[in-house]
């Protein structure tokens, strides 16, 4: 019973201070991490590089893949 009376006290002064904007629920809206940060030239570079340096990295990966199942499938 306590807790629902202090949160009803809490309330009753949010709603006095800041009418029914201070009652709004503002983890609908703030959940989740940011889309995008603002980054200067430098870093936005130094990410694509990475991501492009990754996406080499997965291409020849799966390069190797493709000759080696070519292979199997000729000894078959």
């Amino acid at each position: 019973m306590q807790r629902i009376k202090s949160s009803a006290s809490r309330w009753r002064t949010a709603f006095k201070n800041g009418g029914a904007i201070k009652l709004t629920d503002t983890r609908k809206y703030n959940t989740g991490r940011p889309i995008e940060k603002d980054l200067s030239i430098e870093e936005k570079y130094k990410k694509l590089e990475a991501k492009m340096k990754l996406l080499q990295a997965e291409n020849e990966l799966l390069k190797k893949l493709d000759m080696i199942e070519r292979r199997v499938l000729k000894k078959k």
